[in-house]
């Protein structure tokens, strides 16, 4: 099953070779804008239209290798970046609100990006990929999405497959 995932404009601007202004990575492949630079956030709430608009919902967990930024691995059989099997991606759920919240979709991206939509200002125009989160017919597949305030939510498998349209 192959699914659409949902690219910022400068994402996908990026892959294709150049923002034109020399911005953030520009040209580098997926894997070297990620690698080193990129957490994974989880959200509950509803599901922005793009990549490009601010996050809705509230922000439930950061997930990290050991605090630090996540990679992929260097090879991409068919074109599918990995996680690297190395890396141990956990986060612990911080839910300001109710004791469970239910995850309905992640944004991969960097530290600094977490509440931006593509027109933030100082940030300019940065790469990050959105995603859905469920059991089933979904970007990342959890055992379930209803997830506890204070437990540690653990990524074992994470696979890209960006598809050129």
């Amino acid at each position: 099953m192959s699914r659409d995932l949902k690219l910022s404009p400068s994402m996908a601007v990026r892959l294709c070779g150049s923002d034109g202004a020399g911005g953030y990575n520009a040209g580098g492949s997926l894997r070297s804008i990620i690698n080193g630079q990129f957490k994974l956030y989880i959200y509950s709430g509803p599901v922005p239209a793009t990549a490009s608009l601010v996050p809705t919902g509230t922000l439930m967990c950061t997930v990290a290798n050991a605090g630090a930024a996540i990679n992929m691995a260097a090879n991409a059989p068919n074109g599918i970046l990995t996680k690297l099997a190395a890396e141990t991606w956990t986060g612990t759920v911080t839910n300001p609100g109710p004791d469970t919240l239910d995850a309905s979709y992640y944004r991969f991206c960097l530290p600094a990006d977490i509440t931006a939509g593509i027109a933030d200002a100082g940030l300019g125009v940065q790469p990050r990929i959105q995603g859905t989160i469920g059991q089933g017919d979904f970007d990342l597949i959890v055992g379930t999405p209803r997830i506890l305030n204070g437990s540690i939510f653990t990524i074992a498998y994470f696979n890209l497959n960006i598809t050129p349209s």
